[in-house]
């Protein structure tokens, strides 16, 4: 049996908090120590006190419809959780995956567990809690592959499925009605979000797998530059 310090688990928290604050003051931002616990402890390490997070791989969370991360923690939650690694997987009964679920790699690495280990209240703290924050601009990247991501954002990709973003996420990219905030968003992880899409590692039954599979990837990158811009 494996003998584990019982401070460990506040130490690893401990030092999450440093690394979460550190990407925050790379973008100048300052500690809110106003923020929920739940935020300090277990989102800033990845998103930033501020949800303005440094690392490409994170999503931005700033100014977020809290509607729609309170649905996305839903949706890491409705996966199953990762079997113990002492627990031969091949002994379980494979679980059924609701349609809902997000079981995408990045998903499986990052946002299952700790979904699962949240309790309802702090998830809806820390979602309210971003929904207030103020976005930090993106970087600008190429100038063309701007120009024709902000085309293809405005007018769709004709004679595909591929609509134009604005008719659900708006102008200027702050999401129409229950449509989340793209503007500022990590170009990499909105490509990300595309594949997921149209390889089904997102939920089922969203219009966005049809409108992601029709995009090239060309075209999805340049969108993603452009609200990246924003």
């Amino acid at each position: 049996m494996r003998n584990v310090c019982p401070a460990m688990p506040r130490v690893i928290a401990a030092f999450g908090l440093v690394v979460g604050l550190a990407h925050a003051g790379h973008a100048g931002a300052q500690a809110d120590w106003r923020a929920p616990r739940v935020v300090v402890w277990e989102c800033a390490a990845c998103h930033g006190i501020d949800g303005n997070a440094q690392l490409p791989t994170m999503p931005r969370l700033a100014a977020q419809k809290a509607t729609y991360l309170q649905a996305q923690i839903a949706a890491f939650r409705a996966a199953p959780a990762t079997a113990s690694v002492e627990i031969p997987t091949w002994l379980l009964p494979s679980p059924e995956v609701p349609a809902s679920a997000r079981t995408g790699t990045n998903a499986k690495i990052y946002m299952i567990g700790p979904a699962h280990a949240l309790a309802d209240e702090d998830g809806k703290l820390a979602s309210e809690w971003y929904a207030r924050q103020t976005p930090l601009p993106g970087p600008v990247g190429d100038a063309s592959q701007v120009a024709r991501g902000r085309e293809l954002y405005a007018k769709g990709l004709p004679g595909t499925g591929a609509i134009a973003c604005q008719d659900c996420h708006g102008a200027d990219g702050a999401g129409l009605a229950s449509f989340p905030r793209l503007a500022g968003q990590h170009a990499s992880y909105l490509v990300r979000q595309l594949e997921a899409f149209a390889s089904g590692h997102r939920a089922s039954g969203s219009p966005m797998h049809g409108i992601a599979r029709d995009l090239p990837p060309d075209d999805a990158e340049a969108i993603a530059a452009y609200l990246q811009s924003l």
